[in-house]
């Protein structure tokens, strides 16, 4: 492995290529998305376990594999970064038959990057972002994910109307206020789970919209941060299925 240029540019939405920052998210493109990975590069502070399990993935795949501190320490923006991974674009397609997080106008790429890899760990790798924000191969949300997001499908769509006409089933908007609380709920199966943004999240009127649930919480808190209301819900929808089943989770 030597090192060499590039001439990797910095991220627009416009591009057919994307980069994950990071060993750990390197190397879960390599083990989950390789046939989209084109180029990896390795820092020298890299420790040698990790340089020879990401050189071995990527010799594997095919992938060409070089050292380049200064590319990474560019596109970093800040110290302790080791590897950088280039990938290109590709498309995903929610699954019919799945349960759905469906997300409305969410504006932050580090709280999507951190729900994408909820997600992932809490049995929900099917992803409808709504609006024309949010986009899933910006390298903000790859990072905060730490790569968790090459386990999630993540399909975008322009605005509410166009998920429903394709999965028209159960909707469950998440209400401060919402009719039942979270840990009575009972979901239908396939359902979606609908978030508001950061930023007045969903508004009362979403109610209207399927059965709501609400998290309970201390009446001094005005609400909690998206990501963590995601997280306890697809924690309780993922600790009721165990209950459904007789088992213990």
């Amino acid at each position: 492995m030597r090192a060499r240029g590039t001439q990797l540019r910095g991220y627009r939405r416009s591009l057919e290529t994307s980069y994950a920052l990071g060993d750990f998210a390197a190397l879960e493109l390599l083990r989950h998305r390789p046939a989209h990975a084109r180029r990896l590069y390795l820092s020298a502070s890299l420790k040698p376990e990790r340089r020879d399990e990401l050189g071995r993935l990527a010799a594997h795949h095919g992938v060409p594999c070089a050292q380049d501190d200064a590319l990474i320490a560019r596109f970093a923006h800040r110290g302790g970064v080791n590897a950088l991974a280039v990938f290109a674009k590709y498309p995903m397609r929610l699954a019919p038959e799945a349960d759905h997080l469906v997300l409305l106008e969410p504006q932050d790429p580090g709280n999507l990057g951190s729900i994408l890899r909820t997600a992932a760990a809490f049995a929900c790798p099917q992803v409808a972002l709504v609006g024309e924000r949010p986009d899933p191969f910006n390298p903000h949300v790859v990072r905060a994910s730490i790569g968790a997001c090459f386990l999630v499908e993540s399909e975008v769509f322009p605005d509410l109307a166009s998920y429903r006409a394709r999965f028209p089933r159960t909707l469950h908007p998440v209400l401060q206020a919402g009719a039942t609380p979270l840990p009575e709920a009972r979901f239908a199966r396939p359902s979606s789970l609908l978030f508001g943004s950061e930023w007045p999240g969903l508004p009362p009127a979403a109610a209207r919209l399927g059965p709501s649930f609400g998290i309970p919480q201390d009446e001094r808190v005005e609400s909690l941060n998206l990501a963590a209301a995601v997280a306890v819900a697809l924690y309780e929808r993922r600790r009721s299925s165990y209950t459904a089943r007789g088992e213990s989770g």
